[in-house]
């Protein structure tokens, strides 16, 4: 799809995507002259909608920011591996700033803290509205905060009914990251219209990772057409 894109940019692997943003947003120019930028990374397959259906969405609960997702872990923001900016956003003095002042961290944990968390709290100071494309309801967010409560501490066998048991019970306030803990909401009319990569490299939720892509490659075999290879040649073990 290169035919598609006006410039490609190679540079060093240095300071995550959040820089790799920062250096293509510099290349482009006054980002003044745009009605939208999209920042995305390869984290995912997806969207599994077309980006039309998102910046509908996004015009139509008039955010600055939007993403696919958003997580109040570390406070509200929304999940970077794919996120919408507006005009209010894009003009904004403070950030510009966010993006003038950012220095190439290679430390993880940092670039989230700094980066994904402080776009957040950029965003949130300079009082422009966030917004997302899927949103939990109430038995999802017990389900989310039975699964993330329980897979590090019980086999795969007993998680299911765990959780089962757990969203039943009544609402407690949880740092929610839906991306994973609700994956399987991609059955649902792609209600979370993507699928993490870590589902299937990491597997934190001791998932069958077989039988999901299955599902997951009959459902949107366009998308997912190669991923297995894409597995085996980054060595994953089934």
């Amino acid at each position: 799809r290169l035919d598609q894109v006006d410039e490609v940019i190679e540079r060093p692997n240095s300071g995550y995507d959040f820089y790799s943003w920062r250096t293509g947003l510099l290349a482009a120019g006054d980002p003044r002259q745009y009605d939208c930028i999209i920042l995305a990374n390869d984290s995912v397959v997806g969207p599994l909608v077309p980006v039309s259906d998102l910046l509908h969405d996004m015009n139509r609960t008039a955010s600055d920011a939007y993403g696919i997702s958003t997580s109040t872990q570390g406070g509200l923001h929304v999940q970077s591996y794919w996120t919408a900016l507006g005009p209010r956003a894009i003009q904004h003095p403070a950030i510009a700033g966010f993006w003038q002042s950012m220095d190439a961290v290679d430390d993880r944990a940092a670039v989230i803290e700094r980066y994904e968390l402080g776009l957040g709290r950029a965003l949130a100071a300079a009082n422009l509205r966030l917004g997302s494309y899927f949103v939990p309801t109430p038995h999802e967010r017990r389900l989310m905060a039975a699964r993330m409560a329980s897979h590090h501490r019980s086999p795969p066998s007993r998680q299911a009914a765990a959780a089962a048991a757990y969203a039943l019970q009544p609402l407690r306030r949880v740092d929610e990251s839906p991306v994973l803990a609700l994956w399987d909401r991609v059955f649902d009319h792609a209600r979370l219209p993507v699928v993490k990569v870590s589902l299937f490299t990491r597997n934190p939720y001791q998932i069958d990772r077989r039988a999901a892509l299955v599902l997951l490659s009959q459902r949107f075999p366009e998308a997912f057409h190669g991923f297995a290879d894409y597995l085996r040649r980054i060595g994953v073990d089934w």
